[in-house]
């Protein structure tokens, strides 16, 4: 009986450092979309711009009801490129309804946070 216990934690401290091998281990990572980044990048200056010149030109500010101007494409712009990045993320989920079940609990968390 005096073995058992020593052959456990033997077998936990192998186990460990094992864990810990791996996890120091920096995984490859998948190359990113640069016209992903370009665009997001674009969308991002895109709002600067209409946040300081929306004053001062009148048409990049916000249509005042009915119309269209510059303002106006910045957030779908913001919505295509989630769209396209979480297409891109849960693409290697092999299995669709596991890939749902992620993105809709990680928006539930998003939303209540």
């Amino acid at each position: 009986m005096t073995g058992a216990p020593y052959v456990l934690l033997r077998a936990e401290e192998e186990e460990l450092r094992s864990h810990e091998q791996q996890s120091h281990s920096i995984p490859p990572s998948q190359p990113r979309l640069a016209s992903l980044d370009v665009f997001r990048g674009f969308t991002v200056a895109l709002m600067i711009f209409v946040d300081y010149a929306g004053s001062i030109i009148p048409f990049v500010a916000h249509a005042p009801w009915d119309g269209l101007r510059l303002a106006d494409f910045v957030m779908p712009f913001f919505l295509l490129i989630a769209g396209i990045s979480i297409g891109l993320v849960y693409k290697r989920v092999s299995h669709k309804i596991i890939a749902t079940r992620k993105a809709t609990w990680r928006a539930l968390k998003l939303f209540f946070l």
